[in-house]
């Protein structure tokens, strides 16, 4: 217990920190896009996560596929629903994926 705050269990700006790990180690993930700081990883989620179209979200995934494959989020898009997973597959990826050697 004494080692529990030195754990990065959790992620966030200041004062809007969440955990990202629970206490069975299992992943408790609720994030949105405004809770990235880098500016242009949350630009780019921001425009994925405001495609009107299946053309427009296809646009968005080619447009930042370097981006989306990175965090094994790139896929062919049938509709423009999927930008929700797409999303929150990078997000989850963001957040827990790309930290989980710290936190494990």
């Amino acid at each position: 217990m004494k080692n529990l705050k030195d754990r990065p269990i959790f992620d966030g700006p200041d004062g809007r920190r969440f955990l990202v790990y629970n206490a069975n180690g299992q992943p408790s993930f609720k994030a949105t896009v405004n809770l990235i700081t880098d500016e242009e990883v949350g630009k780019a989620l921001q425009e994925i996560e405001n495609a009107a179209s299946v053309d427009a979200l296809r646009e968005m995934t080619m447009r930042h596929s370097t981006m989306l494959q990175t965090a094994g989020c790139l896929r062919h898009v049938a509709s423009v629903e999927e930008k929700k997973g797409i999303v929150s597959d990078y997000l989850q990826w963001y957040i827990i994926g790309r930290n989980s050697s710290v936190i494990d």
